[in-house]
């Protein structure tokens, strides 16, 4: 038995204590082993296949339905960091420590387009979208590199950040483009102007999510707080209270509360409360290691999280601050991915394994 495992056989001897009143079930549908660690878990827009991209080997496309792998494709040498589905046409893109970004079809062997990204990883891509007459263009980061290629991929934008890119996110409907790095971040509007506007912060901004309602934006800090900054003022709420950096951000689908994970704590905010700047949160208790994943449902009520600690937890933060449901996995969860239907889980774990569990 290894250091891990030891570690993990030994913090979860005492689950947590699970709400009655709202407690729900999953069940596990299917599991599939990949070469290694998933590092990536995305959901096809039509819900029917999910991609999963491991540390290392063959990126592969899963039937949800049965957890066949219907198709392979090969990895980026060197490794895979990160993938991301059209928002709505049946390709994705991949990055990795290769320095290039590829375009995939879903039922093509060979790359669309590979296209360079620098000498560095490609550690972020991600697809515009919301917009129905204007096509979705692609960003990555590479170092300290941002790319945007149109839709027929010919390069629209290149420019450099005061440091190293820790996250990327487009606005779900302004058609933003926001970047995040240590001393700040850095907002792009494609149609105003060839340079991003430069917002200082007092410190390294790690993570960014864009409301859905795309009003809002959290920041998550190394400082161990949470930045929400109202888009038409840029008026900014700071809240603390986290066991750590603050790493993972999600929004509940309506935009009227947010979730954010530092260390061993999961805080959730009301936002049409009385949230005030240099708030303490009150976390919610379940996790006895780092949380490393965290997805809010769509169109629904639960927060889904996972850890080093190997927990799988689902919340309803708006009625308890107890779990509603705990499952013990066999490794860490690396990855954690909710179809738009609410009603499928998928799960990635440090063993390579993808799960996937259905809502009953």
């Amino acid at each position: 038995m290894n250091e891990d495992t030891a570690a993990t056989s030994s913090m979860i001897e005492e689950p947590p204590l699970i709400s009655e009143q709202h407690k729900v079930r999953l069940r596990e549908c299917w599991s599939v082993t990949l070469d290694e660690t998933p590092v990536a878990l995305r959901w096809a827009p039509n819900m029917h296949a999910l991609t999963a991209a491991p540390a290392e080997g063959e990126i592969v496309l899963i039937d949800a339905g049965d957890g066949s792998v219907n198709q392979r494709w090969p990895g980026h040498q060197g490794g895979n960091l990160t993938l991301e589905w059209h928002p709505e046409l049946p390709r994705f893109a991949t990055g990795g420590c290769d320095g290039l970004v590829k375009v995939w079809a879903q039922d093509e062997a060979h790359p669309l387009i590979t296209l360079e990204a620098g000498k560095g990883w490609v550690e972020h891509v991600q697809w515009s979208g919301g917009h129905p007459q204007i096509s979705a263009k692609l960003a990555a980061s590479c170092g300290r590199d941002v790319y945007v290629w149109g839709a027929s991929y010919a390069t629209e934008r290149k420019f450099r950040s005061h440091a190293t890119v820790l996250d990327l996110q487009w606005n779900p409907a302004l058609g933003l483009l926001m970047t995040t790095h240590r001393t700040g971040l850095q907002i792009w509007v494609p149609e105003e102007t060839d340079q991003p506007h430069d917002i200082d912060y007092a410190g390294a901004v790690l993570t960014v999510r864009w409301s859905p309602c795309s009003r809002m934006f959290a920041m998550g800090n190394h400082d161990a707080t949470v930045s929400v900054i109202q888009l038409a003022t840029m008026k900014c709420l700071r809240l603390g209270g986290f066991g750590g950096k603050v790493a993972h951000l999600a929004w509940e689908p309506s935009s009227r509360s947010f979730a954010g994970a530092g260390g061993e704590a999961i805080s959730v905010w009301d936002l049409k409360g009385a949230a005030e700047d240099n708030q303490l949160a009150l976390p919610l208790i379940g996790h006895i290691g780092t949380i490393t994943a965290m997805a809010w449902q769509p169109l629904g009520v639960l927060l889904a999280s996972g850890g080093t600690d190997a927990r799988l937890i689902l919340w309803h933060p708006q009625e308890e601050i107890l779990p509603v449901h705990f499952r013990s996995l066999p490794a860490p969860i690396t990855q954690i991915a909710w179809a738009r239907d609410g009603r499928h889980l998928a799960v990635g774990t440090r063993d390579g394994r993808v799960t996937l569990y259905n809502l009953e």
